[in-house]
């Protein structure tokens, strides 16, 4: 009894002693974001700044302020300054940047002015941050730079310039630090002498090129090169051949107009072989046959059925393949019980083919009953979301209100139904004798 005693006085104290360093902890955290108000109107220009548009009575702003606060810790020391402003208080603030829900986050540095739109985890925010705080173009000045950048990044775009043709030199240069401006979170940009470049890196100058899956391609500068046409072609280069595809980048890569050639792998150990056998294909496809393909897919991979089962509204046996066209909506399949025995990389370029050429069946698509049929599904969808991770907040946004709904129909339904009348009572025998004798009136 002696030693139960003690422990719990034990666990009493350490409960004791715990709570103030977890207040001290978050409010350690919260130090660390700016508080901003009308004055922002002038600082915007001075330095770095990401920031959060939350209003007071917005829920997913309350969520976030725990994320927030690590990543401004963790983005403490550096040139970014963590802020958040109210934007019900400083409407015309967030009018200026374009907020139009809660909670937005923008990177803002002079006129560059970035919305955040992935994931709201540290991971994210943070690289988020230092992606836009980096200069739109770095430049290198050695081979051996260049070998470091390619073995850092997976993708990467150098504007390769020299003195044999200082003209188109100077307006490739100011066409590609435009763009990379535009896009400095998507990718890297890089500027390099000619003559700097490794002995094994041939190409023609000036010139753009993008290094990605162990290779350098080249953009062919048109007679007329345009700022239009350069970002197009960064826009469809920035992926590698076969990119992992999650919530994150999902849409942008929907941006490059392509089908995407989506493999879903299982997630069950069991099926690892499998998922290692169809990837080792398509990524062979994606690669040996990009001359044939690339122009009109992009391929990508995914773990678990969650983006897929969105774009189906339904739910297969992984792993399958799904291309799916970001324009019209349309996807097409090739299900696990076709490719479970054997998938080469013949039956996989017949398939892209058929789907270029319109052979393949078709699903989904972009017309008045799909849409009718996915507002629907997304409405169910999420309030099973809801009803699954917040139960009690699902209860009193749906229950409560149909309860009121329902009390109300039945009082209506009373109402309408107004007070029975009552009916009057039948005579008996003897007064219906009465009555035709003449005799009821004189009795009564």
């Amino acid at each position: 009894m002696a030693t139960d005693k003690s422990c719990s006085e034990f666990l009493q104290r350490l409960l004791f002693l715990s709570i103030p360093a977890l207040v001290l902890l978050v409010c350690e955290c919260s130090a660390f974001v700016r508080e901003l108000d009308g004055s922002f109107a002038d600082l915007k220009n001075d330095g770095s700044w990401l920031v959060e548009f939350y209003a007071p009575w917005c829920g997913y702003c309350k969520k976030l302020e725990p994320v927030w606060s690590e990543a401004a810790r963790t983005l403490h020391g550096s040139p970014i300054t963590v802020a958040k402003l109210d934007a019900t208080r400083f409407s015309a603030i967030s009018r200026e940047f374009g907020v139009r829900g809660f909670p937005s986050i923008k990177f803002i540095k002079g006129k560059r002015v970035i919305t955040y739109e992935g994931d709201r985890t540290v991971q994210d925010i943070v690289q988020f941050a230092e992606k836009a705080n980096r200069p739109a173009v770095t430049k290198l000045h050695n081979a051996a730079q260049v070998e470091r950048v390619r073995k850092e990044k997976s993708v990467c775009f150098f504007l390769v310039t020299s003195d044999e043709n200082p003209q188109l030199s100077d307006k490739l240069k100011d066409i590609y630090s435009q763009v990379a401006e535009d896009r400095v979170i998507q990718s890297y940009f890089y500027q390099i002498d000619h003559g700097a470049l490794p002995e094994d890196v041939q190409v023609d100058v000036p010139s753009i090129v993008v290094s990605k899956d162990d290779s350098i391609l080249a953009f062919q500068v048109p007679e007329d090169v345009t700022e239009q046409n350069v970002s197009e072609w960064v826009n469809k280069e920035r992926f590698e051949a076969f990119v992992h595809v999650s919530r994150s980048n999902f849409h942008d890569i929907t941006e490059t107009g392509k089908v995407m050639l989506l493999v879903i792998f299982a997630e069950q150990k069991s099926k690892k072989k499998i998922n290692e056998r169809v990837s080792k294909v398509v990524k062979s496809v994606a690669v040996n046959e990009r001359e044939r393909f690339h122009r009109y897919f992009q391929f990508g991979w995914m773990l678990g059925d969650t983006i897929a089962t969105n774009i189906m509204m339904s739910s297969l046996s992984a792993p399958f393949l799904m291309a799916y066209n970001t324009t019209d909506h349309v996807y097409y399949l090739k299900q696990y019980s076709e490719i479970k025995e054997e998938l080469t990389e013949q039956q996989l370029a017949s398939f892209l083919q058929d789907v270029l050429e319109g052979q393949a069946k078709g699903y989904g698509g972009d017309s008045y009953f799909q849409r009718l049929y996915r507002g629907i599904w997304e409405l169910l969808r999420s309030i099973y979301d809801i009803w699954t991770s917040q139960p009690i907040a699902a209860l009193l946004m749906f229950g409560f209100p149909l309860l009121v709904f329902t009390f109300i129909i039945y009082m209506l339904c009373i109402a309408d139904a107004g007070p029975e009348e009552e009916e009057p009572d039948d005579m008996d025998d003897e007064e219906a004798e009465e009555l035709m004798d003449g005799e009821y009136e004189e009795k009564n």
